[in-house]
């Protein structure tokens, strides 16, 4: 048995197959970097608005415990010894 030789047609359809494949491909692998890139814009969003939360709690709280602090307190105080009389 001889080797049919290649049909120039099955080979153009071939490559038209293949470079439609490949389109698709590209596509595909376009469609998820997008997604990728909206994803990570969502995400560094999120994550900044974390971080500005977290230093308005902490300047917050600083000055609600400086105001504490700031507050003058005065001293009990002291208790005065009690001197015996020495007795002669």
């Amino acid at each position: 048995m001889a080797k049919a030789a290649p049909n120039s047609y099955v080979i153009h359809m071939t490559s038209l197959r293949d470079s439609e494949e490949a389109k698709t491909r590209r596509a595909s692998l376009l469609a998820r970097k997008i997604a990728q890139a909206d994803e990570a814009r969502l995400a560094m969003a999120d994550y900044e608005q974390n971080q500005q939360a977290t230093l308005d709690r902490t300047a917050k709280l600083k000055s609600l415990r400086l105001a504490q602090e700031a507050v003058i307190v005065p001293e009990p105080p002291k208790p005065q010894r009690v001197r015996k009389k020495k007795s002669v």
